[in-house]
């Protein structure tokens, strides 16, 4: 599981959910917080790279909060 945080204000701290996603074998299912899908992905990388384009969205997994720059 795998989570993109959007910064939504001028401290990098401030963040909010974005999306979230499943990776499995090779792809990504990438979801809005309502269970909708957004996007099919090749990783958790590959949609952070996506979303990326067009939102300032950071990839975190499960237990590695502390490490969002």
């Amino acid at each position: 599981m795998f989570a993109l945080l959007e910064r939504t204000g001028p401290d990098p701290g401030e963040l909010e959910l974005y999306a979230w996603g499943v990776e499995v074998g090779g792809s990504a299912n990438v979801f809005q917080s309502d269970g909708h899908v957004l996007a099919h992905c090749g990783s958790a990388e590959g949609a952070r790279r996506m979303f990326g384009i067009i939102r300032d969205v950071v990839l975190v997994r499960p237990g590695e909060t502390s490490r969002i720059e």
